[in-house]
């Protein structure tokens, strides 16, 4: 059996890894990285959600519907999606 990637299959590989490095914010994936909190975290989900959105041509309704709440337990971040490509 091959697992090989297709010609496209590593086009596409390609494409999101250099769009990763151009656009995860430094130190992500390290303990170094330390993720926003509260309302700047709804935001930075939303841009990085936005920014991937617009790279791929997606029709994305997630900006009307995310949300952040503070509660007894901690913030919550509320996010769903419907994304789909054009």
């Amino acid at each position: 059996m091959d697992f090989s990637f297709s010609a496209e299959e590593e086009r596409f590989r390609q494409e999101l890894r250099q769009w990763l490095n151009n656009n995860l914010p430094l130190g992500w994936g390290t303990s170094a990285f330390k993720m926003p909190r509260g309302k700047e975290r709804l935001q930075f989900l939303r841009d990085g959600i936005t920014s991937a959105a617009e790279n791929w041509k997606f029709e994305s309704q997630l900006i009307n519907s995310a949300s952040y709440e503070e509660t007894a337990s901690g913030p919550q971040i509320t996010v769903s999606a419907h994304v789909e490509p054009q």
